[in-house]
């Protein structure tokens, strides 16, 4: 992965529309927390489907710096 492709991601990130965004995911997961609407396994499974798609917008920032720092450290 070259530079740009981590500039491009830094600059989303700093972006207010990335904020914006990444709020709007931590209260939708918020809003998932309660387990008292599920009523089947399959309720179960769809939920935790939807948790783990959450989870991976919100850390999607984090991944890419630890990619981004990974690769610097293989350049060195």
């Amino acid at each position: 992965m070259d530079e740009k492709y981590f500039d491009d991601f830094a600059m989303m990130f700093a972006s207010d529309g990335w904020r914006v965004f990444i709020a709007e995911m931590e209260e939708m997961l918020a809003d998932l927390d309660s387990l008292y609407s599920i009523k089947t396994v399959e309720d179960l499974h769809y939920r935790r489907g939807q948790i783990d798609v959450l989870s991976n917008l919100i850390n999607f920032q984090h991944s890419i710096q630890a990619a981004r720092e990974q690769a610097e450290n293989e350049d060195n």
